[in-house]
């Protein structure tokens, strides 16, 4: 089967795919991932005693366990977007974290975690493109995201950037931001 077009959805996903397909270089067309219009500015919120961590997915490029270690000793409550594993768990619990953990959701509910969440907790270590990043953007929270080369493409300036492997680094990241 010969294509015409091969669509990707970012700069950075377009050269993965030219350095292992090269020769479909000139069929390849960027469209970038579109966010959904029902996504309304929530306008700044006060932070209060116990500020809302919401964190978005379980696999390992997400980043969890270093969240976990990262926000130990915050006050704090991290609410995971994604279904946990039990070694998720367990490490929650030895962490000592205030957390709940919601799956299969309605993407009105997803957006209400957005609404009632004071930062955005997307340090992954690798993506395809970061929706997370306009889906905060657009409701109006700032975006903790691992400083990689995709999610600077999505987010431009509009992130806090941390070495996604560094948990000193995301630690003092969620502490700056809240």
């Amino acid at each position: 089967l010969i294509v015409k077009k091969i669509t990707v959805i970012s700069d950075f996903t377009c050269k993965e795919l030219e350095r292992i397909v090269p020769f479909a270089k000139r069929k390849i067309m960027v469209i970038h991932n579109p966010f959904c219009s029902s996504l309304q500015y929530a306008g700044t919120k006060e932070i209060g005693q116990q500020p809302i961590i919401l964190h978005l997915g379980t696999k390992v490029n997400k980043n969890l366990e270093r969240v976990i270690k990262a926000v130990e000793g915050i006050r704090c409550k991290l609410i995971v977007l994604g279904k946990m594993t039990n070694d998720q768990h367990e490490l929650m619990k030895i962490s000592k974290i205030d957390y709940e953990n919601h799956y299969d959701l309605l993407y009105s509910d997803v957006l209400e975690f957005y609404r009632n969440c004071d930062v955005v907790s997307f340090p992954s270590t690798y993506e395809g493109f970061g929706l997370p990043i306009l889906e905060a953007n657009a409701i109006g929270r700032p975006i903790l995201a691992g400083d990689i080369e995709v999610l600077h493409e999505v987010a431009g300036d509009a992130a806090y950037f941390v070495d996604p492997t560094n948990i000193h680094a995301i630690n003092q990241g969620f502490v700056e931001l809240l």
